[in-house]
């Protein structure tokens, strides 16, 4: 044989081993970012991802007050509640120059909303700040919790009418945001769940207020037509 033709000993011997494990796509893998693996998900994963990632920049900057522009939206947004005070601070002045005597009550009661708004302020603000989903059903079942009560004493002749009405709108909106997160129509984040679930719950209790009322005043003008056991 020639010399091209000839393999040395450590050629045969290499011939013999196993080939090397593949190194570099495993590299490749552990460099990928999360964002990449996500790539391979299901759409509807994908867009709820998205959204919640969108949505938790778009509250870091709106609570960072050295973004650009925070204190020029918080100007703006300030000026609807000059507004209101100020048409408030009109009545509470009529009040005195007409010697109504309501201007303390008014003061009063204008006191009272700022410390409670400000109060559901912060706790919203903490909340929206968490990841974590305990903080979101706890927000809902307190706002639960005081719909049914505030629905019961509209209602105080209904035997019970605190823990009917809590339990009606619990089961009401329970199942409607269940159904909203499992078909993906928003993600399971506060800024969505809460505002959603408060509009619900607000609703779900006028609604069951009025008709308890209703149905014990039409029971009590109609009892003849009432067969009772």
């Amino acid at each position: 044989q020639s010399r091209a033709g000839r393999t040395s000993p450590i050629q045969r011997l290499s011939r013999l081993l196993p080939p090397p494990l593949p190194t570099e796509p495993l590299k490749a893998q552990e460099a990928t970012p999360a964002g990449a693996q996500l790539s391979s998900a299901h759409p509807s994963q994908q867009r709820t991802a998205a959204m919640a990632t969108a949505a938790s920049l778009h509250l870091a900057q709106e609570v960072d007050p050295w973004a650009p522009g925070f204190w020029r939206d918080f100007a703006v947004g300030m000026l609807k509640p000059l507004a209101a005070t100020a048409v408030v601070a009109m009545a509470v002045a009529l009040s005195f120059t007409q010697r109504l005597g309501v201007e303390a009550e008014m003061l009063y009661a204008i006191a009272r909303s700022f410390l409670q708004l400000s109060v559901i302020g912060f706790v919203l603000h903490f909340i929206f700040t968490q990841s974590s989903a305990l903080w979101i059903l706890l927000a809902y079942l307190f706002m639960v919790t005081v719909a049914g009560y505030t629905a019961g004493r509209r209602a105080r002749q209904v035997p019970r009418g605190g823990y009917i009405a809590g339990v009606s709108i619990l089961a009401g909106t329970a199942v409607t945001m269940f159904l909203l997160v499992v078909l993906s129509v928003f993600p399971f984040t506060p800024r969505y769940i809460i505002p959603v679930a408060g509009m619900m719950v607000g609703n779900a209790m006028t609604v069951t207020g009025v008709t308890m009322k209703k149905l014990h005043e039409d029971v009590k003008t109609q009892r003849s037509l009432v067969s009772l056991p």
